[in-house]
């Protein structure tokens, strides 16, 4: 098998009978890469996420673990589909895995507004709410991890980093995740919260971090890191000026540094942002 940089653009796989042709690089992640697919008689834009390991190593089985999660959780409307995957490995013992998904526009790419962004995370809490009743812990939500489709309906993917609730990890992105999943502690839905808490927060500040003074990227790396590491000592985060104070009210409970002062349910935290929503319209 190669491994150039270009590969495995031009490669054609099977998946559900479908003989699909792997096109151009479109992403690259710290575990696999993203890829457009072409197929003839493809209705729907699809995009397949690449593993290249060895059969059986630490990456196999989070590529398994991906493919496991999305099909537990295939019946929620706001998690991201996985149509179908492939596997293929040599007599080396070289692996590689394909995950075919439709392709969605994500969050990382978007700049929505007030509105859009409760609508996100209005739709996310759907999502964790379905998580949580299968003691599922996502472990891992940032704007790259959140997808909008065509019905114009929030959903949330990756599931590479997901855990049993209650699981001790240290995974995930810094920028984003909890300060007890930082220092490997336990984690269970109220870890997702504080994440999600903090993707709002970027959002809704002009593309800022707690702490930051401007946009992320126009700071130093060193300066966002600083920031970082306030945010997870403890220090206290502070309201985004300007913004509707019961929208600041619900962020600041989300982002709590304890976990037991956060609400720890994200069917109430819906109810609450969809009767800001309602607030908002009139």
């Amino acid at each position: 098998m190669t491994r150039d940089n270009s590969y495995p653009c031009g490669e054609e796989i099977i998946i559900n009978g479908k003989v699909l042709r792997i096109g151009s690089l479109i992403s690259q992640g710290t575990d696999g890469r993203i890829h457009a697919v072409h197929s003839d008689d493809s209705v729907n834009p699809a995009v397949v996420k690449y593993f290249s390991c060895m059969y059986g190593d630490k990456l196999y089985r989070s590529a398994l673990l991906e493919i496991e999660a999305a099909q537990r959780l295939s019946k929620c409307p706001y998690t991201v589909d996985m149509p179908g995957y492939c596997v293929r490995a040599d007599s080396d013992g070289r692996a590689e895995v394909f995950i075919m998904m439709y392709k969605l526009r994500c969050c990382a790419d978007m700049q929505p507004d007030v509105r859009g962004v409760l609508d996100m995370a209005a739709d996310i809490c759907l999502a964790l709410d379905f998580m949580q009743r299968r003691g599922l812990v996502h472990c891992d939500i940032k704007p790259s991890n959140i997808f909008l489709n065509s019905g114009g309906v929030w959903q949330l993917g990756d599931f590479g980093c997901i855990q049993r609730k209650g699981a001790c990890i240290r995974r995930g992105s810094p920028a984003y995740c909890s300060p007890e999943v930082h220092q490997g502690g336990r984690c269970d839905t109220r870890s997702d919260i504080y994440s999600l808490g903090i993707v709002m927060y970027k959002l809704l500040s002009g593309g800022r971090f707690p702490f930051c003074h401007e946009r992320a990227d126009l700071m130093e790396q060193s300066e966002v890191e600083r920031a970082i590491e306030r945010r997870l000592s403890g220090e206290q985060i502070s309201p985004i000026d300007g913004l509707d104070e019961k929208i600041n009210e619900i962020l600041l409970k989300m982002c709590e540094f304890a976990p037991h002062k956060r609400i720890s349910s994200p069917r109430v935290i819906h109810k609450i942002i969809s009767e800001i929503k309602e607030q908002i319209a009139r």
